[in-house]
């Protein structure tokens, strides 16, 4: 019995040893003053494609949703968003419902795209709010998706535009 208990103890030491040369204090760590920098690998051509495609449809939507042409908008978005949200219900509701900046076209950023998808980085007329929204790429083209799809769910286009003011999407570029 009493060699058991050794074992484990003879055991736990070694591993508090090796472990020991395993966090630092050896001879090949990378001095301080040559810290290490990431530079993204180049896009490939394909990937500055999706990129440009995914920046002309977000300039595109932000132009037609600031000129009030919802139902030019509506085609813009995605698939699952149109099959939710009628183009009748969008342009009643977007029309009642406008934003701060309405009538000013938003200023994209950046993109960037993961896979499908695509993140635009926006500003509003003056540059003070940033907005993030997501675009995705279904069947060939760049499809906005609103951020707020809840406002979408009343009995009634009043109930959505109510639930669009409750949320404070008419009064900023929240959700859009």
């Amino acid at each position: 019995m009493r060699d058991l208990k050794v074992i484990p103890a003879s055991l736990a030491a070694l591993a508090v040893i090796g472990l020991a040369g395993c966090g630092g204090g050896g001879g090949d760590q990378t001095p301080a003053s040559s810290a290490a920098t990431y530079s993204p690998a180049p896009l490939t051509p394909a990937q500055m494609a999706m990129k440009a495609g995914a920046q002309t449809e977000a300039v595109t939507f932000f132009a037609g949703y600031a000129e009030g042409k919802f139902a030019t908008t509506w085609s813009q978005l995605s698939p699952a968003v149109r099959k939710r949200v009628s183009r009748k219900v969008w342009v009643k509701v977007h029309t009642a419902c406008r934003t701060k900046s309405s009538g000013q076209r938003r200023t994209v950023q950046a993109i960037t795209v993961f896979g499908t998808a695509a993140i635009v980085t926006s500003t509003a007329p003056g540059g003070t709010a940033t907005t993030e929204d997501v675009f995705n790429y279904v069947s060939g083209k760049w499809r906005f998706t609103p951020k707020d799809m809840a406002i979408y769910g009343g009995k009634s286009v009043s109930a959505d535009i109510r639930a669009a003011k409750a949320a404070g999407v008419c009064a900023s570029w929240k959700g859009f």
